[in-house]
């Protein structure tokens, strides 16, 4: 009876060993998923000017030294300006974000909301109101443009 369960225990040992053992094989035509949408190595640099996924992002500083147009006509919901002392041009904005310091953006009309936490940037606007403005950073100014 001994021998019985020792050969069924050495029996069920292997069994069990083996079974842990497959899950640890690799097969040999396991790959990665391909990404469905943009990621961060596939957007736009700072200063090509491009909306991706109603985003776009531009960099003064980039575009200063890229020299770059100063007027950039991109339909986008959401644009997001970093850098310093740029003069800038948006057309057709819905929302923007400045992050700077020290840069001048004129909108136009299609701008409904303006939101800013640099410092010392002024925002001009060209539509009959002015947008929404949450202003989280020191001496912005928001004004009516002038023709």
């Amino acid at each position: 009876m001994r021998r019985r369960t020792a050969r069924l225990s050495a029996v069920a040992l292997l069994i069990g060993a083996s079974a842990a053992l497959t899950g640890c094989t690799v097969a040999s035509e396991v790959s990665e998923p391909e990404p469905t949408g943009p990621t961060a190595t596939q957007a736009p640099s700072a200063v090509t000017l491009k909306c991706v996924d109603d985003f776009m992002l531009i960099d003064a500083d980039a575009l200063k030294a890229a020299k770059k147009p100063k007027t950039v006509d991109v339909k986008c919901d959401l644009t997001s300006v970093v850098g310093t002392g740029a003069s800038i041009t948006l057309k057709g904005t819905t929302d923007l974000v400045v992050e700077g310091n020290r840069n001048t953006i004129t909108v136009d009309d299609a701008t409904t909301r303006v939101r800013l936490s640099g410092n010392e940037n002024a925002v001009k606007y060209t539509g009959a109101s002015k947008p929404e403005v949450d202003d989280k950073g020191a001496a912005n100014t928001i004004t009516a443009a002038t023709k």
